[in-house]
């Protein structure tokens, strides 16, 4: 039995990669009868981290990893057995796709009130899936007579604090 060449990266998406091998028969296994297990881990911030194997069916040429976190650098590897022994490729690392981020924490939200603006800030999200670039925000007046148009505005750095300036 030979080692197995090194995965091919079918798709990247946010949460899950596609992987591709090599058609595995005969002249690789040196048996009719063998397992193909891909394995992978990664390591993640708060001190996630996650390694797992599955067996695959060894007449498919591809399989897809799932429920993956988004922009994480993700280890995978095939390994081969049968009989005779044990073959691994080579580790393919790869980075998932980013994702929306997840919701600011909502206790995290400051409002400081001045004549004519307000000045906000939070904290950043708990799960940023990725570089934070900007934010969004919308401004609704729920009291008063204030005019104008509101609707959305974009902060185009990542700092979480802006003011906001109100016009009567």
């Amino acid at each position: 039995m030979r080692t197995p060449k090194t995965l091919k990266i079918a798709e990247i998406q946010a949460r899950r990669i596609a992987v591709d091998w090599e058609s595995l028969g005969y002249n690789i296994t040196r048996c009719h009868t063998f397992n193909v297990t891909i394995c992978y881990h990664y390591f993640r911030g708060h001190n996630e981290s996650k390694a797992d194997c599955l067996d695959m069916d060894p007449k498919a040429p591809q399989h897809v990893v799932n429920h993956l976190p988004p922009y994480t650098n993700v280890s995978l590897k095939m390994i081969l057995t049968n009989p005779e022994g044990r073959k691994e490729s080579e580790e393919t690392i790869i980075q998932t796709d980013e994702d929306v981020p997840g919701p600011v924490p909502a206790k995290s939200l400051k409002g400081t009130p001045f004549e004519d603006k307000i000045f906000l800030n939070w904290k950043e999200p708990m799960d940023p899936n990725g570089i934070i670039t900007q934010y969004e925000y919308r401004v609704k007046c729920l009291y008063g007579q204030l005019t104008g148009i509101w609707g959305i505005d974009y902060i185009l750095d990542s700092y979480p604090e802006v003011f906001v300036f109100l016009q009567s």
